[in-house]
């Protein structure tokens, strides 16, 4: 396999901007989070062809999601991914595993989910995670092939969060940098 590295850094209303910096344009009206919304799943698209690093899609509650925003959220309208082995209520959770044949929807959120949509953050859906988030990689399974590596595709991507560390590494979704004080205390 030939490798290649796959980026989706562009010019609209992401921009370069950690997820810090998409949050705060959005409470001062510099961009929506439509926009951003519609910037990252053109983003995802963009890349996921060769990072396989979507195991879920929920594009279309992520749009009715960005234009009913919790206020006072540091996150508010911020899209991201959350791994497949955590689960959010009215979403299956596969574990990254061959081994759920027929996963049925969550009935409630994991306390880390529900921590992590609580700051407002808007679900584009699940990442890919290797089996129950053991393995050093997260290799092909029957209904997709292996997640990799934005920065050398012939390699697969690490870590249980091996699919979330792709599309943040390729700039698809915003990555999280610390965030100021003051981001919370307003």
């Amino acid at each position: 396999m030939k490798s290649k590295q796959v980026h989706a850094f562009s010019d609209d209303a992401l921009g370069c901007l950690d997820a810090v910096g998409v949050a705060s344009a959005i409470r001062s009206g510099e961009i929506t989070a439509a926009e951003t919304v519609e910037a990252a799943i053109r983003r995802v698209e963009q890349v996921n062809p060769a990072l396989n690093a979507v195991e879920l899609r929920t594009y279309d509650h992520a749009r009715n999601q960005s234009s009913c925003l919790l206020p006072n959220r540091p996150f508010a309208g911020v899209p991201s991914f959350i791994k497949d082995n955590t689960d959010v209520m009215g979403l299956v959770t596969r574990n990254g595993s061959a081994a759920y044949t027929s996963p049925q929807p969550a009935k409630k959120h994991t306390p880390n989910a529900a921590h992590f949509l609580d700051q407002g953050y808007v679900l584009l859906g699940k990442s890919t995670t290797p089996e129950y988030g053991f393995l050093p990689s997260t290799e092909a399974l029957p209904w997709r092939p292996a997640t990799c590596n934005p920065w050398n595709t012939s390699r697969t991507a690490g870590g249980s969060s091996s699919g979330s560390a792709a599309l943040v590494a390729s700039g698809a979704v915003p990555r999280l940098r610390s965030p100021q004080p003051s981001l919370f205390m307003k």
